[in-house]
């Protein structure tokens, strides 16, 4: 291992090393587990794997509103040629639905709705046209399986869901939900001790403090930690004497798992803080003057098996929060109109911004555009989006209060809220539109989307020796939430643009780790 030489420091260590000897001086038991409600574990590191028992969908359900049909009943339909069949009944959203469809026969179903039994496929409501005496005329054929998602199509029984030590993020939270999970089991907190030293320090600045120092390092590096889910643990100012500085760092040991103490790092004739950690127990100091610029004095420690790292005074940025909104639960409106409007009036008296999924399609209980337009004016601005997933967003202004009519599958409702929730509320917020990691990608398969649509493709990017490769997943459902859960990159497919092809770079959104 080289040392290099710097003003004040007898040897200044490299970067790689100093880390490399940290590591490998550090006590490293296994972690500690705890349950947590679905709503705290955002960004928690997963405990354990998660592995399905279940089917999910639990049954066949339509990804579109129409008919459940047979569909040898209309393999030779056409706009010439339609073909008349009886309507025997409706299958309901979470319902049970036990009409069989017999020959010639055809169930009204939902987007959501059970395929009745001896149906194989669904024809979009779009192509039929509705006769008297319950006869629907269909203008087109279609083949089996088509428009609907098969019982176990997102998981089943032996999936594993979810991978021990990823961090969780929103879909992760939703599959656990679909599972039936209320809670789940995470990686404790890491508790991290955070320290400054200086006589010149103050918390806020007073009017008797003229010379003084605002501590900025025990804000900034608390932020820090907290973003990569850590919990910072506020221990104060020490002054410059070895008994307060020693007092500080041991109440530390006892009650953290990491320990930065900032300031007091140098060569200077008050700094203390390294002879100090010395004096705590072995190995102590590891390293103090690492080869980089800013941050040379930092020093790197273990005591009793716990690290310390011994940082410079001057502040580091912090990172920006994500959104910082405060989303607020107003829960489940049931497909009623009146009780729709009740809860978005609510909504308008209570919140800044409002989003509300479902009901916002175009068959016959998506009661969300014209509630909205009841409320008042504008109303709704906006509804069908040319994009997929996510074509029936809708988007609203009611006295002016902004309201993002979202769709009813989770992942629809993701995607449309990356497009225009994050940009609304950091607009809201006057931070901007939050920005997020792009990279550069080789496609590992052709993709393609409607031409005139904007299409969001999600995709698994992995390291390799040639660089990063982007691989489509094999179900883009919208109904199909492990597309979200499994992907950590999406690509856009702007609406000029009909394919990618295999080979070409091309951009992608990082939305979740990158596997090697």
């Amino acid at each position: 291992m080289d040392h290099l030489h710097s003003e004040g420091f007898q040897k200044v260590t490299r970067v790689d090393d100093a880390l490399r000897i940290f590591l490998a001086a550090m006590r490293r038991p296994p972690p500690k587990t705890e349950s947590v409600i679905l709503s705290e574990a955002l960004g928690r590191v997963l405990g354990d794997d998660i592995v399905s028992r279940q089917f999910i969908p639990a049954v066949d359900r339509s990804v579109m509103d129409g008919y459940a049909v047979r569909s040898a009943d209309i393999a030779n339909a056409s706009e010439e040629h339609p073909i008349a069949l009886e309507v025997a009944g409706e299958s309901r959203i979470g319902e049970v639905c036990r009409i069989v469809v017999k020959a010639r026969q055809a169930v009204t179903v939902a987007t959501g709705s059970m395929i009745p039994p001896e149906a194989d496929a669904v024809v979009m409501v779009e192509i039929t046209r509705i006769l008297p005496d319950r006869k629907v005329v269909v203008h087109a054929p279609t083949t089996p399986g088509q428009n609907i998602s098969k019982r176990g199509e997102d998981v089943s029984p032996g999936t594993l869901v979810l991978r021990k030590g990823q961090r969780l993020r929103a879909q992760d939270l939703a599959i656990l939900r679909a599972m039936g999970s209320a809670k789940v089991r995470v990686v404790r907190r890491i508790r991290i001790g955070i320290i400054s030293t200086g006589n010149e320090l103050v918390n806020l600045p007073g009017k008797r403090d003229v010379g003084k120092v605002v501590d900025l390092n025990r804000q900034i590096l608390s932020a820090m930690s907290e973003e990569l889910g850590a919990q910072p643990m506020d221990l104060g100012i020490a002054r410059d004497d070895e008994s307060g500085i020693i007092r500080i760092l041991r109440k530390a040991l006892r009650s953290c798992d990491v320990i930065l103490i900032t300031a007091g790092s140098s060569v200077g004739r008050k700094d203390l803080v390294p002879e100090c950690i010395n004096r705590l127990g072995k190995p102590g100091m590891l390293v103090h003057g690492v080869a980089m610029r800013p941050s040379l004095p930092t020093g790197l420690a273990v005591v009793s098996g716990k690290p310390i790292l011994s940082l410079p005074g001057f502040p580091v940025s912090a990172m920006i929060a994500e959104l910082g909104a405060q989303p607020m639960d107003l829960g489940i409106a049931r497909d009623d109109e009146s009780g729709i409007i009740r809860i978005l009036r609510k909504a308008l008296r209570s919140c800044d911004v409002i989003l509300i999924t479902a009901g916002s399609s175009v068959g016959r209980k998506d009661l969300v555009p014209e509630c909205i337009n009841r409320l008042g004016k504008p109303g709704m601005l906006v509804h069908g989006v040319a994009m997929r997933p996510s074509l029936p967003t809708g988007l609203a202004v009611v006295s002016g209060k902004p309201i993002v009519s979202l769709p009813g599958f989770p992942v629809s409702a993701m995607i449309a809220f990356r497009v225009f929730g994050r940009p609304l509320i950091g607009r809201l917020m006057g931070t901007g539109e939050p920005s997020e990691p792009v990279v550069k990608a080789v496609l590992k398969e052709r993709i393609s989307g409607p031409k005139g649509y904007r299409t969001f493709v999600r995709v698994m990017l992995r390291k390799t020796l040639d660089g990063l490769v982007a691989e489509p997943l094999k179900l883009q459902r919208a109904s199909v939430l492990m597309s979200m859960v499994a992907a950590n990159g999406i690509i856009i497919i702007p609406e000029h643009v009909e394919a990618f092809d295999a080979g070409q770079e091309v951009d992608v959104a990082v939305i979740g780790e990158i596997a090697s």
